[in-house]
């Protein structure tokens, strides 16, 4: 397919019919290339399989019917969630974490500088993916998030919102939920969401660790502290979260 490009940002979309896979070699290079003087910037370029051509029915990050299937058939349960860690960054925050694919912010890195993240996948996407398939999820909440961000958080995930009565100014992180399509609170959803702090906070290896374990769990207590002290951290609401 060719496209005209002009000094402004455009929508192109080409739908194709993939041919059968190889019996033996590779597939063949898929290539966006450029003829004519200047320079070209591209973003959001997203490659993906649309069974009924039809982006509203089988959006471009919609897991595979297949491999959902699989994962329903595996009866996951409790389910551990890469989503918004960073081990070898200096971490994210919550507005990108809750935000929808495709946006993805940089991160950086003590010697790259500017950087993608180690997991793109978004807070939503891993929602909607446990949700159908009946599992819990189990969030791995970034050590590098704030006092506020936690309460941030336990916002998007608990307190209802209703559009006759509340505001984007007074629930930023209830209304970006509703947006997105979630009405009910994810705490409806799920039986139970189990909170880690931090992706394995003794590993050296990683930029973000503790000295030992004492200072760890004190720095995790803190913070569960912090998001139990919601005004979204109900009765109800506790009984289906769990703090790890």
């Amino acid at each position: 397919a060719g496209f005209t490009v002009t000094t402004n940002w455009q929508k192109f979309t080409h739908t194709f019919i993939a041919g059968p896979l190889p019996t033996n070699g590779a597939i063949a290079d898929i290539v966006l290339g450029f003829f004519g003087p200047g320079t070209v910037w591209v973003d959001n370029f997203l490659l993906y399989e649309d069974e009924d051509n039809n982006p509203a029915t089988y959006p471009a990050y919609a897991m595979r019917p297949a491999a959902l299937q699989a994962l329903i058939d595996y009866k996951p349960g409790v389910l551990r969630l890469n989503t918004g860690t960073s081990t070898g960054y200096w971490g994210t925050d919550l507005d990108d974490w809750t935000r929808e694919e495709p946006e993805v912010g940089m991160q950086w890195h003590s010697d790259q500088g500017k950087h993608i993240p180690d997991d793109p996948y978004k807070l939503p996407s891993a929602l909607r993916m446990m949700r159908d398939c009946g599992g819990e999820p189990w969030l791995i909440v970034g050590s590098f998030f704030s006092e506020q961000e936690w309460l941030g958080l336990m916002e998007y995930l608990a307190a209802p919102y209703d559009p006759t009565n509340d505001t984007p100014v007074a629930k930023p992180y209830a209304y970006r939920r509703y947006m997105q399509g979630q009405a009910a609170p994810w705490t409806e959803v799920f039986p139970k969401i189990h909170f880690e702090f931090g992706c394995e906070l003794w590993n050296p290896v990683f930029v973000w660790n503790f000295a030992n374990g004492n200072q760890n769990g004190q720095f995790a207590r803190h913070f569960f502290d912090v998001a139990q002290s919601s005004p979204y951290f109900t009765t109800s609401v506790a009984s289906r979260l769990r703090f790890m």
